[in-house]
């Protein structure tokens, strides 16, 4: 009977190592590695943008608009912890001016962005937008007493870049 008892305890020793070792076997192996959750929008996009420019003559009072529509080539890199970078290819304009982005921006889980700011700048530029699927949408905004700039980007990510 003694003989019986051990050889149970044995068995079920055996049985147990080997429940405890498949468990910790299987949780080692569905563990999948950690994906950086901005890597799905880091790419080029093809952007159709639209640009509103207004100024005013603060003498005589008088109002400028320029609109412009246009096809733009969209980088985003990722560069930091929740930082991407965002860049508009060949930025400047007919003029030699280069308002439109090159700016970093903090990006959620969600998509969603805005810019990020230093504490000690006295810019004002505003910069939001969100990412769905393989899009892009970004606002920019920036001003100053005399001159509002306000370009918007709508585009989708190209393949294969």
């Amino acid at each position: 009977m003694k003989l019986s008892f051990v050889k149970h305890q044995k068995i079920i020793f055996l049985l147990l190592f080997a429940v405890i070792f498949g468990v910790i076997a299987i949780g080692v192996s569905c563990h999948k590695p950690e994906i950086d959750y901005r890597e799905k929008w880091v790419g080029v996009y093809e952007c159709e943008v639209s640009n509103h420019t207004s100024s005013g003559n603060p003498i005589t009072g008088e109002t400028y608009t320029h609109d412009t529509v246009y096809k733009a080539i969209v980088d985003v890199a990722s560069i930091g912890d929740s930082i991407l970078h965002i860049e508009e290819r060949d930025l400047l304009d007919e003029w030699g001016d280069a308002n439109g982005l090159r700016n970093n921006v903090k990006v959620n889980t969600d998509g969603s962005f805005k810019i990020v700011v230093d504490d000690n700048s006295s810019s004002n530029l505003y910069i939001d937008g969100y990412f769905n699927k393989n899009g892009i949408y970004i606002g920019y905004r920036t001003w100053s007493p005399n001159v509002t700039v306000l370009i918007n980007y709508e585009g989708k990510k190209l393949k294969n870049q």
